[in-house]
């Protein structure tokens, strides 16, 4: 008889915490859900900002490309006109300023 009364209170133990644990796991369930439904924005969020990246790091590449050349171009040409002007120079102090 007092195993059968144990058991008895045992069950009725089983019987409550299940009654409480369910709208609980429930709620988890839920809230699990939502964060899950957060984190896909999020992964959006980021997959824009680095295909944004990217397109903005290509761009200055671009721009730095088709910059680049013709600065060098006048670069080069600039420093042929100083050399020419230097040579121009020195010639004519070495003939006595007579050209």
């Amino acid at each position: 008889m007092r195993l059968a009364g144990t058991f008895e209170r045992v069950n009725v133990m089983l019987e409550q915490l299940t009654e409480r644990l369910m709208p609980m796991l429930g709620q988890v369930s839920e809230t699990l859900d939502h964060v899950n439904s957060e984190l896909a924005k999020v992964e959006t969020i980021t997959d824009s900002a680095v295909d944004a990246t990217v397109k903005v790091d290509q761009t200055v590449r671009t721009v730095s490309t088709t910059v680049q050349k013709p600065v060098k171009a006048v670069a080069g040409v600039s420093a042929g006109v100083g050399h020419a002007v230097a040579s121009f120079m020195s010639r004519r102090r070495q003939r006595g300023g007579a050209v």
